[in-house]
């Protein structure tokens, strides 16, 4: 087994990492401020690929919760106590979840922050696999994923939360005006941002930090098309999902994190 002794030795150097590379996209970020125009559109409720995104938006959320409890080997129902300490996410700093789950499992909080980092991994390799194909092969990657859900066992869920996340934001896509064919695009470009920014985020939300690397890949592949709409909803979609369900089951296991 391979021994990651050159990523230990200079591990102090993480945290300079994460500041220039915050700085790097929040200078990109408001180099390209021009080309952000919002728009007039308002959320409507009754439109079927709104409703659509947000659904499914949903059931990515506790797709991810399943495959912590699977990949990790954690007792049957884990997945409620993943759900609660992830309002620890909105804690700046970001070790809010680990520290959370540390407190419920009775577990030592290094225990739970690399399990965090080799979530991170997983997310990272399968979001952006997933962004790639949609980008490359479009509606064709259909046939793809039915080879990869039904060949691969154990990551079969962490292939679905992925293709989840996608198709939430492919559904809002739409929604906001954009074509399907632009969409896949689109989509695939925010997806990969989005778990890019993943390391490299220390702000709260990462404000600035993947829409910074959204505007970067936009232009690195010349696309068209309104981006704010699309980056702004897509932030209200996630964060409110996220907020108002991690607080529920939060709210549920209070009586834990009080002992």
């Amino acid at each position: 087994m391979l021994k990651f002794d050159f990523l230990k030795k200079y591990q102090y150097l993480n945290k300079y990492i994460a500041f220039f590379g915050t700085f790097i996209s929040l200078v990109y970020l408001f180099r390209n401020l021009d080309k952000i125009a919002f728009s007039t559109v308002q959320l409507n409720f009754n439109n079927p690929y709104l409703v659509a995104s947000i659904f499914i938006y949903s059931i990515y959320i506790f797709s991810r919760a399943y495959f912590w409890e699977n990949i990790f080997k954690q007792n049957k129902g884990s997945y409620k106590i993943y759900l609660s300490s992830q309002i620890g996410k909105f804690i700046p700093g970001k070790v809010g979840p680990s520290y959370f789950r540390s407190l419920l499992l009775k577990d030592k909080f290094l225990n739970q922050a690399k399990m965090s980092l080799k979530e991170i991994v997983y997310v990272l390799i399968a979001h952006s696999s997933v962004a790639v194909i949609f980008l490359i092969l479009k509606e064709f990657s259909v046939i793809l994923f039915l080879i990869l859900i039904l060949t691969i066992k154990d990551y079969r869920i962490l292939i679905l939360s992925a293709l989840f996340n996608y198709l939430s934001f492919f559904f809002l896509s739409i929604y906001l005006g954009h074509s399907v064919f632009n969409s896949y695009s689109l989509v695939s470009i925010l997806i990969i941002s989005s778990v890019a920014a993943l390391f490299i985020n220390i702000i709260p939300f990462g404000l600035g930090v993947r829409e910074g690397i959204f505007l970067f890949l936009y232009n690195l592949f010349d696309l068209s098309g309104d981006i704010s709409d699309l980056i702004i909803y897509s932030r209200i979609i996630s964060i409110s999902l996220e907020g108002f369900i991690y607080l529920i089951y939060f709210l549920k296991q209070r009586k834990n994190f009080a002992k």
